[in-house]
């Protein structure tokens, strides 16, 4: 919970798809690390219904299976768990929707990268901002029995016995924790647009390796000494633990002096809503702040809050894979049934400067000009209401 604080707050912080993909996917590595591989392909389904990487844990639960001697039984289990959900929402719901929206819809969103500098930057910043939670952990480090881990494996071989059934379990926890924080990585990387919130993804597998070095440093292996800050690892992970949360609290301290990006004018422009359109009247804001509707109290008129899915844009996205073409497809059909079905009262124009600027999409621009008169200008937004409102 630390090093989730310690990531960019106006992102990370937010009710993104990973803070409620997380809780399955740490469900699902929990009961593979017991090989109890249904109720892990059920963890790894309901992942999944949050956010499509939410397959990630399948890479080290399978690379565990393929370890063991019961690789058909648990590999069917894992298999079962992970598809019946997913087919039986796709039966509910309508296979061909089910499996555009999870699977499929974002792929021009996934295939508009920023620039390689503003992509390495976005990185940079969230992982320099894990590293300052974690950054008590990298002292354990020169305490590992690298000794031990040097030795010939004829040497190994010689001195080792074979391990007890609880020794073994934890080997294969293990095996399938280190395969986690890979797999979580190539999730975060997916789409190559690396926002704060995605690193949300890299937190209980980097909290879990940090107590594994606890573990693993409780004895040096040179002496038996202590660990390094002189107690058992209890102390041991306290201090870990008391490190995260001074960064953590470093981090959030920033946060709450800073303001949102954007929020005064937003605060602006939704006070200006409410003023202008009486309780039960829909509104439409063409923009990226949905935040609008909530802050005015009024309901939006259509289902696309912003105009990511009309238009292809994202923060940082590449400007030049934006515009209608590149919509979500059917997107812009229901968007025409809903506006014609629930006329807004009041439409917010605040694409200003803007790769979506209204003014390049026909169909808005004509509606404002024929039903729509322009009431006011709010910190570069413009109001129009509609002339039977």
């Amino acid at each position: 919970m630390a090093a989730t604080a310690a990531l960019p707050a106006p992102d990370a912080m937010a009710a993104t798809f990973e803070v409620f993909m997380l809780p399955a996917t740490v469900a699902a590595m929990y009961f593979g690390a017991r090989r109890r591989y249904l109720l892990a392909g059920l963890a790894v389904a309901v992942a999944t219904l949050s956010k499509q990487v939410g397959l990630a844990p399948l890479l080290p639960l399978a690379a565990q299976i393929l370890a063991g001697r019961r690789r058909t039984r648990e590999g069917a289990a894992l298999v079962a768990g992970t598809v019946a959900p997913l087919a039986l929402c796709a039966l509910v719901l309508g296979v061909r929707p089910f499996t555009f929206w999870v699977f499929f819809s974002s792929g021009s969103y996934a295939s508009s990268p920023p620039g390689a500098a503003e992509a390495a930057g976005r990185a940079g910043n969230a992982l320099l901002c894990l590293l300052t939670a974690f950054a008590l952990t990298l002292l354990l480090v020169p305490r590992l029995p690298w000794r031990n881990a040097l030795r010939r494996p004829a040497d190994r071989t010689r001195a080792t016995a074979p391990p007890p059934p609880r020794d073994a379990a934890q080997r294969d926890a293990s095996r399938a924790l280190a395969g986690w924080l890979p797999a979580s990585m190539a999730a975060v990387a997916v789409g190559w647009h690396f926002y704060g919130h995605y690193f949300l993804q890299l937190t209980p597998p980097l909290a879990l390796g940090s107590l594994w070095l606890v573990n693993l440093t409780r004895r040096s292996g040179t002496g038996g000494r202590r660990s390094t800050w002189g107690g058992g690892p209890t102390r041991t992970a306290s201090v870990l633990v008391a490190g995260a949360l001074v960064a953590a609290g470093a981090w959030t301290a920033a946060a709450v002096r800073s303001a949102p990006p954007g929020m005064t004018k937003v605060v602006h422009v939704a006070t200006a809503v409410e003023e202008r359109t009486a309780p039960g009247q829909r509104v439409f804001q063409w923009g990226m702040h949905p935040e609008i509707y909530w802050l005015s109290g009024r309901k939006p008129a259509s289902r696309y809050l912003t105009a990511g899915l009309l238009t292809n844009f994202s923060g940082g996205g590449d400007p030049a894979r934006v515009g209608r073409r590149y919509a979500v497809p059917g997107a812009w059909d229901r968007f025409r049934r809903e506006l014609a079905a629930s006329p807004p009262c009041l439409v917010v124009d605040d694409s200003a400067g803007t790769p979506y600027r209204l003014a390049d999409y026909p169909e808005l621009r004509n509606l404002l000009t024929r039903d729509y008169r322009r009431v006011a200008t709010v910190d570069g937004a413009r109001l129009y209401q509609r002339e039977t409102c």
